[in-house]
């Protein structure tokens, strides 16, 4: 169980490590001379869902009491709210010289307030399916578990897309970010329930199934290259986007590799471990130290994308690592103080606050 867990954590460090890498895409050069990337495809493509797999792996436990709801709507509420609006001003404070809360969703600090909307959607899926498992006697069927888990996230997915839009045509408009960010991003959190739910993980080890996966992750990259291309041939948050196949894929060889790691040991596996352990804290201070790189676009746009693969990985690596050292050294400073700690962390483990 402890490998597993910690082959978890190192799989949240590498998306964290990829968060920071995309945004070096992003918000290093303002230039809005535009760089088509297939490392940024890549990269933006897999960064979020595997934080969301691994959250849904880790949402198991049931809850049948109000308390027992309460209490997680507090815990999620101390993770993932509290900091966003603690922090986000200190942000525009630095970067904008001033305080202010607007643009704080469709800005950096979306994806904390996404993730409580989806664990939200995600408990009153999981109560409907325990009532409706009740309902029918049908408690230990996994098939029809399964099922019903997969029919509320397809249809928590069109309810998103097209049927709130046609009933409510402003939505159309006024939440588009929101409703494709739900579409592109929720089924992960189901799918990352359902492989906790039936021990995946320990699956995911075998050496056939890693061939599997390994077939369907290069068949998928090539596909981007080939036919997709660097522009994308369909919207992200399409039901049928070809990311749907690259990012289970990719997840199973995550666990594959690092759990097989984890038995050799290693300083560059403890490093990933440490970065999944502090993603939460590394996602929100590291916007203060992002660098800027002047010229980075235009100067990658005048090298053909598929000879500047290499060059895209060094400049984006490095500018992650100027980025994560003194990122490191502020989160493990302001942890230091118990109090900091909770307020700009969510961590109320240390100040004994119970759910």
């Amino acid at each position: 169980m402890k490998q597993r867990l910690l082959a978890l954590d190192a799989i949240k460090g590498l998306a964290i490590m990829m968060v920071v890498m995309g945004h070096i895409y992003t918000f290093a050069d303002n230039d809005s001379f535009a760089a088509p990337s297939y490392v940024e495809n890549f990269i933006g493509g897999l960064q979020i869902p595997l934080f969301i797999l691994v959250a849904g792996i880790f949402s198991q436990k049931k809850m049948t009491q109000w308390d027992e709801y309460k209490g997680y709507f507090k815990d999620k509420i101390i993770r993932l709210l509290i900091p966003v609006f603690l922090i986000f001003p200190l942000f525009t404070l630095w970067h904008d010289g001033r305080v202010h809360l607007s643009g704080i969703y469709t800005y950096q600090y979306w994806f904390t307030i996404n993730l409580f909307l989806y664990f939200t959607i995600f408990i009153l899926q999981r109560a409907s399916v325990d009532w409706l498992l009740a309902r029918l006697k049908q408690k230990e069927n996994r098939v029809i578990d399964v099922c019903l888990h997969l029919t509320f996230a397809v249809l928590v997915y069109y309810l998103s897309v097209d049927f709130l839009p046609q009933i409510y045509p402003p939505i159309e408009n006024y939440f588009v970010v929101v409703r494709e960010r739900i579409a592109w991003y929720y089924p992960y959190l189901v799918l990352g329930f359902l492989i906790g739910r039936f021990n995946l993980i320990d699956v995911f080890q075998k050496h056939g199934v890693a061939a599997i996966a390994f077939i369907f992750f290069c068949l998928g990259l090539c596909f981007i290259r080939g036919w997709q291309g660097l522009e994308g041939g369909m919207p992200s948050y399409a039901w049928c986007n070809i990311y749907r196949v690259i990012v289970p894929s990719f997840f199973v060889l995550c666990v594959y590799t690092l759990c097989s790691w984890e038995q050799i040991g290693g300083k560059v596996f403890n490093v990933f471990v440490l970065l999944g352990q502090w993603s939460l804290p590394i996602y929100f201070v590291h916007y203060f130290f992002l660098p800027i790189f002047l010229g980075m676009r235009p100067f990658l746009a005048s090298i053909v994308p598929d000879q500047r693969l290499g060059l895209e990985l060094l400049i984006y690596f490095g500018g992650a690592v100027l980025t994560l050292v003194p990122t490191l050294a502020i989160i493990w400073c302001i942890k230091l103080n118990p109090y900091l700690d909770f307020f700009l962390f969510g961590e109320k483990h240390r100040l004994n606050i119970k759910r």
